[in-house]
């Protein structure tokens, strides 16, 4: 889907290559969540493990959104740059344009 914003056309982040780049950071996550509160003595669980959990959290969202910019920039750029040159005829001869010359 492509949003039109105030700076023009702007493309939406591929979803599913968002949510397969951060499964992997998810499980990371809980995992050492559980380790911080399964190492966290009797009687000092939420004590000793919550700021270690918080601190988790607050990596955890910070590599989400860095990744979802980095999915918005990409999809940006291929629109804005596509991979595969278009083809022009030019004297009868067919010939690749760089993906530049077509916007100019």
């Amino acid at each position: 889907m492509i949003l039109v914003g105030s700076a023009g056309i702007i493309p939406q982040l591929d979803r599913e290559t968002f949510k397969k780049h951060m499964r992997a950071e998810l499980e990371t996550l809980m995992e050492e969540m559980a380790d911080a509160v399964d190492s966290a003595p009797a009687g000092r669980i939420i004590r000793d493990s919550e700021e270690k959990v918080r601190g988790l959290f607050a990596e955890f969202r910070r590599k989400t959104f860095e990744e979802a910019m980095q999915l918005k920039v990409d999809a940006a750029e291929a629109a804005f740059f596509p991979l595969r040159p278009a083809k022009r005829r030019a004297s009868g001869n067919v010939t690749k344009e760089s993906s530049l010359t077509r916007y100019y």
